[in-house]
């Protein structure tokens, strides 16, 4: 049995032998699962400048700051390698976690948190990061 439908992103009307088939392409298929997974519709792509490195790029994703993965990469490496600010933290904060004021000797205990997240815009300074245990870092982020 053929079906003969209208694709639910072009318009275009097509057919096919599967009842369920909605897109006529895996064009159309990809534009609607990008915009169930943001919520949002696809626009056309738009100049947008690196984070990483200033170049300019072209992409359709909102959410895109990165040029290429190797520049997301290495820009994550420089921020998180800095031990240096993470030593100051722990000292500056006495080795205490700031929400339930626990005071353990183990380093490895304690965890460097962002109060507002570098996806949301916050930086990696020492105005932004706190010292918290493991178990209060955890319920923070909700991770069990």
């Amino acid at each position: 049995m053929v079906y003969y439908k209208k694709c639910n992103i072009c318009g275009e009307e097509y057919t096919t032998k599967h009842k369920r088939v909605k897109y006529c392409s895996d064009k159309c298929r990809a534009i609607s699962n990008h915009r169930r997974r943001y919520n949002c519709l696809v626009e056309e792509p738009k100049e947008k400048k690196c984070v990483g490195c200033g170049v300019i790029f072209k992409t359709a994703n909102p959410f895109k700051k990165y040029c290429v993965r190797e520049c997301r990469y290495n820009s994550i490496k420089d921020v998180f390698n800095n031990f240096e600010l993470r030593e100051y933290i722990l000292e500056r904060d006495n080795y205490t976690c700031q929400k339930c004021k626990t005071q353990k000797g183990d380093v490895t205990y304690f965890h460097i948190h962002h109060k507002k997240p570098m996806y949301k815009g916050g930086k990696h300074t020492e105005e932004n990061v706190t010292t918290l245990c493991k178990k209060c870092h955890q319920n923070e982020h909700k991770i069990f």
